[in-house]
């Protein structure tokens, strides 16, 4: 079992890299700290002023997030939860200095 999670998690980093079409609306938006990543893998908004452009790019961004948790998960029977924590811990740790990111207990933090 432990093989299969491992298995899983080395392919999630394989699959978590973002389209390049996103990287620059989501470099900006993470820069400007209008979004962050989020303990559970998915990204968050900062503040209730984000234009539409910028929640619907994390909308669209959680969405495909979500699908390759779903696949991750069923193929390892384990919970989708359990997948994005692990991404979101790998998401944070990648965090450039001046991003943003939520722990688990609701803070925004921005990486020094």
């Amino acid at each position: 079992m432990r093989r299969v999670r491992l298995a899983a998690w080395l392919l999630l980093l394989i699959l978590l890299p973002l389209a390049p079409v996103w990287a620059g609306p989501l470099e900006d938006a993470k820069a400007s700290g209008q979004i962050g990543e989020r303990s559970d893998g998915y990204l968050g908004i900062r503040g209730k002023e984000a234009p539409p452009d910028i929640r619907a790019l994390v909308a669209d961004i959680n969405a495909k997030r979500a699908l390759e948790y779903e696949k991750v998960a069923k193929r390892n029977a384990i919970d989708i939860e359990e997948v994005g924590v692990v991404a979101g811990r790998k998401l944070i740790r990648r965090a450039k200095p001046g991003e943003w990111v939520r722990s688990p207990k609701g803070k925004w933090v921005q990486i020094e």
